[in-house]
């Protein structure tokens, strides 16, 4: 299990979603020594009591 999640933390791409004043910033971060294209970003949000996401983003990124 250890094992899993050291794999993801040292992943080559990080997305690191935060928080602030009510609004989600997303930052990418890129370790590949190439550039990634064509990337897509998708948001679900939730609530705690239901299952089914209340929203779904999508957003096109070249990282």
């Amino acid at each position: 299990m250890l094992h899993n999640y050291a794999v993801k933390f040292f992943a080559p791409l990080l997305i690191s979603p935060v928080m602030e004043d009510n609004t989600l910033k997303i930052t990418l971060v890129n370790d590949l020594l190439t550039d990634v294209e064509n990337a897509m970003l998708h948001v679900y949000v939730h609530v705690w009591n239901d299952t089914s996401p209340v929203k779904h983003l999508t957003k096109p990124y070249h990282v």
